[in-house]
C-alpha cells in the first residue's frame, strides 16, 4: 500500500481532512490550536507506533519526544511542512509540490 501514496486533503463543513493508505486525520478548522508553516521538521525523534515509512514517505502514527502523539501525512525532503495542532496531538503533513502546502497553509490561516 506504500507504492505511489497519495495524500488527500479536504476541507468541507468546517472540517480538515488528511488521508492517506488508510490512515485519516480529521478535525473541525474551529478546534484548531495552532497551524505552523515550517522550512523542515522539528529535530523530534519521531517513533513510528502504527503506520509505514518508506524512502519517500511518512504515513500513520507516530510519537514524538517533544510533540507526543501525533500523526505524520509527509513526502520526505520536500519542504515545507504544516503543523497542526489540537487540544490532544499534533499532525504534520505537505503535498509533493511545495505551493500546494502553501495554498492549504493558506486556506488553514483564513
Amino acid at each position: 500500500p506504500y507504492i505511489n501514496v497519495h495524500i488527500d486533503t479536504e476541507i468541507k463543513d468546517n472540517y480538515f481532512t488528511v488521508k492517506a493508505v488508510g490512515y485519516k486525520f480529521s478535525i473541525n478548522i474551529d478546534n484548531i490550536e495552532e497551524v505552523q508553516l515550517m522550512d523542515k521538521l522539528p529535530k523530534d525523534s519521531f517513533t513510528r507506533t502504527n503506520g509505514g515509512a518508506t524512502e519517500e514517505y511518512n504515513i500513520g502514527n507516530y510519537k514524538g519526544n517533544t510533540y507526543g502523539k501525533c500523526m505524520l501525512f509527509i513526502y520526505k525532503g520536500n519542504a515545507p511542512y504544516i503543523l497542526i495542532q489540537t487540544d490532544t496531538q499534533a499532525m504534520f503533513f505537505n503535498a509533493k509540490d511545495s505551493s500546494m502546502t502553501k495554498q492549504w497553509y493558506e486556506q488553514l490561516c483564513e
